[in-house]
């Protein structure tokens, strides 16, 4: 209940914006706006359904949620150490069955290999799986000598993935805690936010690097997440509250001239907008837009080089 107090406190304000009022324009095109300096700041651009239709425009509208401050940092994915192992045996021998192979998901105690060792009158040893997961590397092959230097098997359960994080040495630093929580984005998977947590923090900076490495543990069930793939972390640094928020990729501009497209049927009011947290691939909006504008997402950089037309000169008797 007391969330949905701030929220519609924090919405009743919002309703107190008001933004300047649009000049009618048409589908020309000219210097993107901010490049000239007779560009209006803010505009309505109106386009035909065809040309909608041509440029791929897509929308989403802004959410009013609550949202944390947070610290956005990249990373890197690793297996924990408690979920990665390799096999090899611990005499020299000769392979008489192989039973996993590369790609293999296998269980704790599941059977890997037969090995006959070289010690005449020695009976065949079977090697198990010291713990589930999937197999990454596979080097046994039946009638391979091996000795207990070769490593047979690798493998790691990534139904946990742990992300290896570099916060360099900023004031933001001292907001990263354990226990703090995260949200993970990756470019292979548009869209997909993943959840985890900070589960520990390196006690002292790299020497050379002057940078900390944060620890993060995500749930990753799907096995999306792959061992070395690169991703972006957003860690929370403070008490959740209500923001409007709308896709990153929705904002042009450079700082002091931000601005984003909002369509209202067939026209589109480029605001100016003021930029608050970042959460994840999320931006807060502190003026400019409203929740449940339709914030333009996809096409919104065509949209820049469209030139407002000014409104028409009143006629004198």
């Amino acid at each position: 209940m007391a969330s949905k107090t701030k929220i519609m406190a924090f919405y009743s304000l919002l309703l107190l914006s008001t933004f300047a009022a649009p000049a009618i324009a048409h589908e020309g095109h000219a210097e993107a706006p901010g490049q000239t300096d007779d560009t209006p700041a803010i505009g309505v651009i109106t386009l035909s359904t065809a040309a909608i239709t041509n440029l791929g425009i897509e929308t989403e509208a802004a959410k009013l949620e609550e949202m944390a401050p947070s610290v956005m940092l990249n990373g890197v994915v690793d297996v924990p150490p408690q979920a990665y192992a390799r096999v090899s045996s611990r005499f020299d021998g000769r392979v008489t069955e192989v039973k996993a192979t590369i790609g293999d998901t296998v269980e704790k105690g599941q059977p890997l290999v037969v090995i006959e060792p070289l010690v005449l009158g020695s009976a065949p040893v079977t090697i198990y799986a010291p713990v589930a997961g999937r197999v990454t590397t596979s080097m046994p092959a039946i009638g391979q000598n091996i000795t207990p230097s070769d490593v047979l098997f690798e493998i790691v359960d990534m139904s946990v993935a742990l992300v290896k994080a570099q916060a360099y040495e900023t004031p933001a630093l001292a907001s990263i805690k354990p226990g703090s929580s995260v949200h993970l984005t990756s470019r292979s998977y548009p869209g997909m936010v993943l959840t985890g947590k900070v589960e520990r923090i390196d006690p002292a900076l790299d020497p050379e690097l002057r940078t900390l490495t944060v620890y993060v543990t995500v749930d990753n069930k799907d096995l999306k997440l792959l061992r070395h793939m690169q991703v972006v972390l957003s860690i929370e640094t403070g008490e959740r509250l209500p923001a409007v928020t709308i896709p990153r990729q929705a904002v042009l501009g450079t700082d002091g001239n931000l601005f984003v497209f909002v369509r209202n049927g067939n026209n589109f009011d480029r605001r100016d907008v003021t930029l608050g947290n970042r959460f994840g691939e999320r931006q807060e909006i502190i003026s400019g837009v409203l929740p449940d504008d339709q914030v333009v997402t996809v096409g919104q950089y065509q949209l820049q080089f469209a030139t407002p037309s000014k409104p028409a000169a009143a006629h004198t008797e």
